[in-house]
């Protein structure tokens, strides 16, 4: 089976699929695939017809199936010191490199692979969900989930493939992306008292932001997290045109990565005010235009262990896992299938500390045990809990 699986990971690989580009080249192999293996997909494009999920069940479909999630767009290369061409997957010493390889085709290409074996299950259901633009606010996913609750397929629960190390995770922080605009005035870089430095006062909010994160890191904690409190960190800045002109504009976007429990709405309200409150007023009284905004650009739910409990215990007996639960600081596309009344769980091959960076790989063993770990389910004689109703 492994030899099909590389198979499979290498064709994959070799699309080009971040998250800026179209994923239907993908999409359309993946649906001609199934289609050879005598699997009806449904492909749901977006909008803009350039990018699309796919919907696929594995067999007939009977209540209590469980849904394999996975999404197909990867990060950007640029910049990044690659030893070989990121979309040209390359074994080497037990490891299949390229990008995408851990993050996450490689559990994509172990269930293509295995979708025979999966259908032929005599007691298990078995669904494929495929999303597009995971890695810019799991965008397809806002989609795809309303889809499978409004199917009335009455799923048991769902196995969100990203890197794990194959063990199970069934909780993960939630996550806020937000962007701050700092307008100021423009004048030259001599007369800075004609002038409201961007620039500076961007500074002065990010100084704000670190002792907000300072503040949360002594709690309240979660012990069973990674990284066991909120976060709250700058990512990216943009400001400035010269080196002789004060700035008009600067624009940062920072993230809050937000335990279950935290009301990170809230906490958003008060770094609006907090910011306000202390540069507002100073920056109009240099100039009438000038102010701080802040605009939500993405949001992706955090995933609650609460209500997965059943599943997740099904998930450990049916598969003889040995690992213990555990909960994660990044986050995925679990929780918008939770949101859906779907129990949700994440387990995949591959390391997350490998995911993102150059040289990603995934150890054919991570590969093997995620075939194991699936022809377990599709062999188990017990059938997974359905949810009860209003668990969520």
């Amino acid at each position: 089976m492994l030899a099909r699986t590389l198979e499979i990971a290498r064709t994959l690989i070799g699309f080009p699929s971040v998250s800026d580009r179209s994923n239907l080249d993908l999409i359309e192999w993946v649906s001609g695939y199934l289609h050879g293996v005598g699997v009806q997909a449904q492909i749901l494009p977006d909008v803009t017809g350039r990018k699309a999920n796919l919907f696929a069940s594995l067999g007939p479909p009977r209540p209590g199936g469980i849904i394999l999630s996975g999404h197909t767009d990867v990060v950007p290369v640029a910049g990044q010191a690659w030893a070989q061409d990121p979309f040209s997957a390359h074994l080497d010493h037990g490891r299949l490199y390229g990008r995408g390889s851990s993050d996450m085709k490689g559990f994509i290409a172990v269930v293509l692979a295995m979708a025979p074996e999966l259908m032929a299950s005599a007691r298990q259901s078995f669904h494929l969900a495929l999303s597009y633009d995971e890695e810019v606010g799991a965008m397809g996913a806002k989609h795809l989930a309303p889809f499978i609750s409004q199917a009335q397929l009455e799923p048991a629960g769902c196995i969100v493939g990203e890197p794990t190390s194959m063990e199970l995770v069934i909780g993960h922080k939630g996550r806020h992306e937000i962007n701050c605009c700092v307008h100021g005035k423009v004048a030259h870089s001599s007369l800075p008292s004609e002038g409201v430095n961007a620039i500076d006062y961007a500074a002065r909010v990010q100084m704000q932001l670190q002792q907000v994160a300072k503040r949360l890191a002594k709690g309240p904690l979660d012990g069973g997290f990674d990284v066991p409190y909120t976060t709250v960190q700058v990512c990216r800045v943009n400001g400035g045109v010269a080196g002789n002109v004060i700035p008009g504009q600067c624009s940062f976007d920072f993230e809050i990565r937000y335990l279950p429990g935290c009301d990170a709405e809230q906490l958003l309200v008060q770094i609006k005010d907090d910011a306000n409150q202390a540069m507002h007023g100073e920056m109009n009284d240099r100039s009438a235009g000038a102010s701080i905004e802040f605009s939500h650009t993405l949001h992706t739910p955090g995933l609650d262990e609460r209500g997965n409990q059943a599943f997740a215990q099904w998930i450990r007996q049916a598969s003889s896992m040995a690992h213990g639960r555990q909960r994660v600081a990044y986050s995925t596309e679990a929780g918008l299938f939770q949101a859906e009344g779907i129990p949700t769980i994440v387990c995949g091959p591959g390391s997350i500390k490998q995911a993102h960076k150059a040289n990603e790989y995934v150890d054919l063993a991570q590969l093997e045990a995620c075939e194991r770990f699936l022809r377990r389910l599709a062999r188990c004689e017990s059938l997974p809990p359905l949810p009860a109703r209003g668990e969520q």
